[in-house]
C-alpha cells in the first residue's frame, strides 16, 4: 500500500480531536451545499431555457420564409413557392459549413463540418391584421391563419378552455383566441364575435365563433395573436390556396438552425424569397433567455469559489493541527510530496462526501419540484407560473467532475505549506 495513503486512513481512523470532526463536518457541508445549489441552478435554467423556446417554436416554427417587402402591420402580400422548391426544402440533409478553431482566443484555421440533420417539417400560414368586436368593445389583433399542414396538436398544451378545433365551412368559422383578449373583452369559448379587417382600402366583417382559449404566457404572443383557418383570410385577400404570408421551416437539430438558415438563403430560395430565424423575430426573448446563461455562470463560479476558499483553509488547519507529525516523518526521511499527499488524500475524501450529499439535497430538491411544483413564478415576468426543472445527466456529471478537478488542483498551493515546516521547530515547540 502506498504509504501517504496509508497514513491518511490512519488518521481518519484514530482521529479523536473534537475540534478537527467539526471542521470536516464544516467543509463537507459547505461542499454539499454549493454543489447542491450548483445542480439546482443548471436544472432550473435548463428548465426556463427549453420550456420557453418550446413556446416559441411551437407557434412559429424555427425559420420564417417571407417576401423581402413583408409587413404584418400593412395589406401582405402573397408569397406561393413551387412544389419543386418545397421538396428542394425538405431535402436539405447535413448541410456543410466552415467553422473557425480557436484555443483560448487563438485562432488556429478553418475546420470543414457538417450539420447532424436538416429540416423535419414545413408549412405555410397567413398572417393579417383585424380588429375584434365584442359587446361594444374592440380589440386589436393579428390573425394567423393556418392550413392542414399545421401542427394543432400542440395547442392542447395550451388550450384553457374549448376543443381549439378549426373550421372554415357553411355550418362554422372559428376561431381561437387568447386568454388575454378574452379577459378583456369578457369573452368564453362558445361565444361569437365579428373580426374586421382592411383589404383594399375597404372595411370587412367576418364572423367567428370562439373554439377555443390559449395561454402561452409569453405576452407577445398572447395580447397580439388568433389562430383561425388559413382559408378565411385567403378568401378576404383574394388568394389561392397556394398562396401564403410565409412559410414556416422547422429542424431537427436546433445547433444547425443557423447554418441551415444561411444555406437556405445563400443555395437554394430565389431572390424574391427572404429567410430568417425565429431569434431575429422575437430578440427579446431570446435576449433574455442568453442572460440567464450569464446567471447561471455567475452562481457556478461563487459556488466554487467558496468550495475553494473553504477548501483552501480546511487543509491550512489540517496541517498546522499535524505540526508534530510533520516533523517527525520528516525526521525518517518523508519527502515533502509525500507529506503534501496525505493531506490531499484527506482533503479529496471531505470533497467526495461533500460532493455525494451535494448530489443527495441538490436532486431531492429538483425532483421535489418537479413532481410538486412547490416554487410559484410570476408569469408576467417569467413567461411561466412554475419554477421549470429538468435533468440533464450529462451537465450533472460535468457539475461533480468539475468541482472535483477545480479544488483538487486549487488545493496543491496550499499543500505546499508542508514544505516550509522546520522538522526541528516543530519538534522543539510540541
Amino acid at each position: 500500500m502506498n504509504l501517504s495513503l496509508f497514513i491518511a486512513n490512519r488518521i481518519n481512523k484514530h482521529e479523536n480531536s473534537a475540534f478537527a470532526s467539526f471542521i470536516v463536518r464544516l467543509a463537507i457541508i459547505s461542499v454539499a451545499l454549493g454543489v447542491s445549489v450548483m445542480i439546482i441552478t443548471t436544472c432550473l435554467v435548463m428548465g426556463f431555457k427549453n420550456q420557453i423556446k418550446s413556446k416559441v417554436f411551437d407557434f412559429w416554427g424555427h425559420i420564417h420564409l417571407n417576401a423581402p417587402e413583408y409587413n404584418q402591420a400593412i395589406e401582405p402580400k402573397p408569397l406561393s413557392l413551387s412544389k419543386g422548391l418545397i421538396d428542394t426544402i425538405l431535402d436539405v440533409r447535413h448541410v456543410p459549413y466552415t467553422e473557425e478553431r480557436r484555443l483560448f482566443n487563438i485562432y488556429l484555421g478553418p475546420s470543414e463540418k457538417n450539420t447532424s440533420s436538416g429540416i423535419e417539417h414545413l408549412q405555410g400560414f397567413v398572417q393579417l391584421p383585424g380588429i375584434i368586436s365584442a359587446d361594444n368593445q374592440i380589440e386589436g389583433l393579428v390573425l394567423k391563419g393556418v392550413n392542414e399542414d399545421f401542427d394543432t396538436a400542440f395547442l392542447h398544451k395550451y388550450l384553457v378552455s374549448g376543443n381549439g378545433k378549426l373550421a372554415d365551412d357553411s355550418l362554422s368559422r372559428t376561431i381561437i383566441i387568447s386568454q388575454t383578449t378574452a379577459s378583456r373583452l369578457n369573452l368564453q369559448s362558445g361565444d361569437n364575435i365579428v373580426v374586421y379587417f382592411v383589404v383594399g382600402g375597404s372595411q370587412v366583417g367576418r364572423k367567428f365563433e370562439i373554439s377555443g382559449i390559449y395561454k402561452t404566457g409569453l405576452e407577445e404572443y398572447d395580447r397580439k395573436f388568433a389562430i383561425c383557418e388559413a382559408s378565411v383570410l385567403q378568401k378576404l385577400l383574394n388568394w389561392q390556396k397556394d398562396q401564403y404570408t410565409g412559410y414556416e421551416i422547422f429542424v431537427k437539430d436546433l445547433n444547425d438552425l443557423e447554418v441551415i438558415n444561411d444555406y437556405l438563403y445563400a443555395e437554394i430560395l430565389p431572390t424574391d424569397v427572404f429567410s430568417s430565424t425565429i431569434r431575429n423575430k422575437f430578440p427579446g426573448i431570446f435576449e433574455w433567455l442568453q442572460l440567464q446563461d450569464y446567471n447561471e455562470v455567475v452562481i457556478l463560479g461563487l459556488m466554487i469559489a467558496v468550495c475553494l476558499i473553504n477548501m483552501a483553509t480546511v487543509l491550512i488547519i489540517f496541517i498546522l493541527n499535524r505540526l508534530k507529525m510533520i516533523g517527525i516523518l520528516k525526521t525518517l526521511g518523508m519527502t515533502n510530496r509525500s507529506l503534501r499527499t496525505i493531506f490531499l488524500i484527506q482533503a479529496g475524501r471531505i470533497i467526495l462526501f461533500g460532493l455525494i450529499w451535494g448530489n443527495i439535497v441538490g436532486l431531492g430538491l429538483a425532483w421535489l419540484q418537479y413532481h410538486f411544483k412547490m416554487i410559484k413564478l410570476n408569469e408576467a415576468d417569467y413567461y411561466l407560473s412554475i419554477a421549470p426543472i429538468e435533468f440533464s445527466f450529462s451537465a450533472i456529471v460535468t457539475i461533480n467532475l468539475v468541482t472535483l478537478v477545480i479544488i483538487m488542483l486549487f488545493l496543491i498551493l496550499p499543500s505546499a505549506l508542508v514544505a516550509r515546516i522546520s522538522p526541528v521547530r516543530t519538534i522543539e515547540y510540541n
